[in-house]
Parts: structure tokens; sequence; C-alpha cells
């Protein structure tokens, strides 16, 4: 079972059979799917930077960044966000809930 995938503006995905989160390209972010903590599948999307940490990709603001650079608090996988227009959008988001890995095919 993956851990998690990365879906990017160019159409492109990385996921954790391709390598680490240090491994993933680091630009172009639309959105990251990965099993939620209640079961099914959980989207994260709409943030500026993404953050690996504890197992988890979370959402990250450039203070929260700081912050934990500050405080020694390790975490790895930085990700730049993009913003698109809605059409790129929509048809990334339409890709990724209909991944067999997270939703079973079903859009």
């Amino acid at each position: 079972m993956l851990a998690w995938r990365i879906y990017y503006a160019d159409g492109t995905t990385f996921d954790s059979s391709m390598g680490g989160p240090d491994d993933a390209p680091a630009w172009g972010v639309i959105v990251i799917v990965q099993p939620s903590i209640h079961g099914g599948a959980r989207p994260l999307d709409g943030q500026r930077y993404y953050i690996y940490e504890d197992g988890r990709w979370i959402g990250a603001s450039w203070d929260g960044i700081l912050d934990k650079l500050a405080h020694r608090i390790k975490f790895s996988g930085f990700l730049v966000g993009r913003w698109v227009h809605d059409a790129v959008y929509v048809d990334v988001w339409k890709r990724m809930k209909s991944d067999p890995d997270f939703f079973g095919g079903a859009a």
C-alpha cells in the first residue's frame, strides 16, 4: 500500500513507491493524497508549502517552518504548492479522486 501520492501542476505524480519525501520534486504541488487516520483517504491541498513530519504530509506556512527550524524540530520533504487555473485544478482533482490506490478508482 502506498503511503502517499503527490499530484503536480504539470500532470506528473510522485509517490512513496518512487522514493522518500526528500526525493519528491519540490515545485508545483496541487494536491497530496494519503491515508486518513480515520480511514479512507485524505487529500491535502491549497497550501503554500508542505512538509513531511511524523510520517505524514502537512501544510505549512513560512512562519511555521521557521518556528520548526528555530526549535530544531525535524521534518523533511519540503514542497511548494502552486496556484493554477480552475480547469487544471479540476483535472488534477478528477485524476486524484479516481486513483485506485486511494479511492478504488471511483471518481
